[in-house]
């Protein structure tokens, strides 16, 4: 008796999925949510979350999953980026990816993407001072792109970004680049001068907002999601789906926490330590 491997039956069910959505009538307005992170606001829970769930979202609704080639392909270039000469080399084959990805997103009326590898090398690493430096020179020439491509097939591209308190982020930064075990203890301001990070996101929030203009960037909240014991729940209502259909879906669990009490609702972890 043959035996199908798992991947092999995800592949089979997933194509089954891909003809009934070619089915379903065309819907007069589709959507390619793009969920850029940033790092440490639980993005690896979420893209877990939405993984386990494919084939259990409603046909109106698509993944793309993040090994696809389709997606691979977008973001291997640009996490190897650490300058803006380096940028400007690799823009045209970013571009000429972007347009790819974006014709993946053709199957139903939303389709989610997450990644924030899209926003570059995590702050801290590859010795890139600042806050995503890059980010607001390459990412509107990214989504412009992608829209281009989407108009042409009735597809409109928006952006999402998850905020998180900025204190804690920074130590959950902290406590990932040096373990829980780390040698010397956690100065804030130390690490922000050793590593050029600003005093919040506004500055950078402000400039994806007018290089993005006129896509869309919705500024989703970490601390809702948590507060709510639902990472990604911000996203899925975002994409639309009803309290029932949020309700159907598998609860994973959190994938690579630095801290376990980040995750905590308030009522149950008193003061967080980041």
């Amino acid at each position: 008796m043959t035996t199908v491997p798992p991947a092999g039956r995800f592949a089979a069910r997933l194509m089954q999925r891909r003809a009934a959505q070619q089915q379903q009538p065309v819907p007069a307005t589709r959507r390619i949510l793009l969920h850029i992170g940033p790092h440490k606001t639980g993005t690896t829970s979420i893209q877990h979350l939405l993984e386990a769930n494919h084939l259990r979202l409603p046909l109106t609704h698509d993944l793309i999953r993040r090994r696809e080639p389709a997606l691979a392909n977008l973001t291997q270039p640009i996490h190897r980026l650490r300058n803006p000469a380096d940028t400007d080399a690799a823009l045209p084959g970013i571009l000429r990816a972007a347009e790819e990805l974006a014709r993946q997103a053709r199957h139903a009326a939303v389709t989610i993407i997450s990644q924030e590898d899209l926003m570059g090398l995590l702050p801290t690493r590859g010795k890139v001072p600042g806050l995503y430096r890059l980010v607001p020179h390459l990412l509107p020439q990214l989504v412009r792109a992608m829209a281009a491509d989407g108009e042409r097939a009735g597809v409109g591209v928006e952006v999402v970004f998850y905020r998180r308190d900025w204190a804690e982020w920074k130590r959950s930064l902290f406590t990932y680049k040096s373990g829980p075990e780390g040698n010397r203890p956690y100065d804030p301001d130390e690490f922000a001068r050793g590593h050029d990070l600003p005093d919040g996101w506004d500055h950078l929030l402000d400039q994806l907002r007018a290089g993005l203009a006129p896509v869309p960037l919705h500024v989703l909240s970490f601390d809702a999601d948590r507060e709510a014991g639902f990472m990604g729940l911000g996203l899925l209502r975002l994409a639309g789906l009803t309290p029932p259909q949020i309700g159907q879906l598998l609860r994973t669990p959190p994938q690579k926490v630095s801290q376990p009490a980040t995750l905590l609702p308030q009522a149950l972890r008193g003061n967080p330590a980041g």
